[in-house]
């Protein structure tokens, strides 16, 4: 399957590298042309109806989500090139974005092309635009999170994960009303992204959200019970730093 790619980048240079990187590393793919800001940007993907956009984040004169949002119902998929923090990187995992960072690496940007020629006539890019936006914005009033199945694609509030269960490589995310979805991502993924939002890793397989916490007790060697009537157990080395999280609330 051909690819029409259209680049958008502000730097001559690293567009010409972009294209250079292309015409080596995927055969398939066919550069239809290139822009160097917002207004560029939008004409070209309006005139020229790429399947793939390689959009830099900062552009000269706004970023790339400024050329984005003229899109409603984008047709095209979107790869994000970027030189920004774990902050941006973080909000990619949640919304399962594709994204290459600067300087460019021929392995990694061949692997976000590949995916998006795999998923070019079945994933919305809408609903995963939209779950990155919620959390690129650091106010959001609501965070989602997007958990792909090996069939499909849930997004679901973070604030209706009650517990999250390891189970080797993959995670059985616990929802409220009994729902369960079962994610090809390990627990680690999920304890790294959930960390900073009152969830805490309470034993090498499972992950609490502290909001769904009734009360932690003490004996038979410790474990939580949580609103939703679940009991999980707590690592002894755990215990003492749950103590103190829960002496804060």
């Amino acid at each position: 399957m051909q690819l029409r790619v259209a680049i958008i980048d502000d730097e001559k240079k690293a567009r010409e590298a972009t294209r250079k990187l292309l015409q080596l590393y995927c055969p398939y793919v066919v550069v239809i042309g290139e822009a160097e800001d917002i207004q560029s940007g939008i004409n070209l993907i309006q005139d020229h109806k790429p399947d793939v956009v390689l959009l830099d984040i900062k552009l000269r004169n706004g970023t790339g989500f400024n050329i984005l949002e003229k899109f409603l119902n984008p047709t095209f998929k979107v790869i994000f090139i970027t030189a920004y923090n774990e902050f941006a990187l973080k909000a990619f995992k949640y919304s399962a974005l594709d994204y290459v960072l600067k300087p460019l690496d021929p392995d990694e940007l061949s692997r976000a092309i590949e995916k998006c020629r795999e998923r070019i006539s079945t994933d919305s890019f809408q609903k995963q635009f939209d779950v990155f936006a919620s959390h690129f914005q650091p106010f959001a009033m609501k965070k989602r999170i997007a958990l792909r199945t090996e069939e499909s694609m849930h997004v679901v509030e973070i604030a209706h994960i009650i517990h999250c269960v390891a189970d080797k490589n993959y995670t059985t995310v616990h929802l409220i009303d009994n729902k369960e979805v079962l994610v090809s991502r390990p627990l680690k993924e999920f304890d790294e992204m959930l960390n900073s939002m009152d969830f805490f890793r309470i034993h090498q397989s499972h992950l609490i959200n502290l909001d769904h916490l009734l009360r932690f007790e003490k004996r038979d060697g410790g474990f939580v019970v949580m609103k939703e009537g679940v009991t999980l157990p707590v690592a002894s080395r755990k215990k003492a730093e749950l103590i103190a999280i829960l002496g804060r609330m």
